[in-house]
């Protein structure tokens, strides 16, 4: 029978995420339960956020899209439009499965979620008038 072992992770949410959850601080811990020896490398990014689901009910969806691959096989990607920072590695592109580095699944440092911005168009054109940068959007 495996051992299971907890960690508790530290996690700065966004403001819209906070309010979401009804979360007044800017950091939340989330307790990651690992399966087996405990090895640092184990803590992933997945188990974080599914430790944020089970805590705060509200977040189910937020974090991940799910779909169903041939053969009706669930497959979540994390959402677009939001950014995982461990230190200063972004974890993004790296998806669910991304290992945290020891400083974050040690409480140290936290895991950062950011709301990524986006916009902009492939017309947008940026003018200078007087020292002043004025984008203007050109109709096709």
């Amino acid at each position: 029978m495996k051992v299971t072992h907890s960690v508790v992770v530290n996690v700065a949410l966004p403001g819209h995420l906070r309010r979401l959850a009804g979360i007044s601080t800017p950091l939340v811990a989330a307790e990651v339960r690992v399966r087996g020896s405990l090895i640092p490398e184990e803590v992933t990014l997945g188990a974080v956020l599914d430790a944020l689901e089970e805590i705060y009910p509200a977040f189910e969806g937020v974090f991940y899209e799910t779909d169903f691959a041939p053969g009706q096989q669930r497959v979540r990607r994390l959402r677009p439009f939001l950014r995982f920072f461990a230190g200063k590695k972004d974890l993004t592109a790296l998806g669910p499965a991304a290992p945290l580095p020891p400083e974050v699944s040690s409480g140290r440092e936290p895991l950062r979620i950011v709301g990524a911005i986006a916009g902009g168009s492939r017309d947008l054109r940026l003018h200078q008038l007087e020292n002043i940068t004025v984008g203007i959007l050109e109709s096709p």
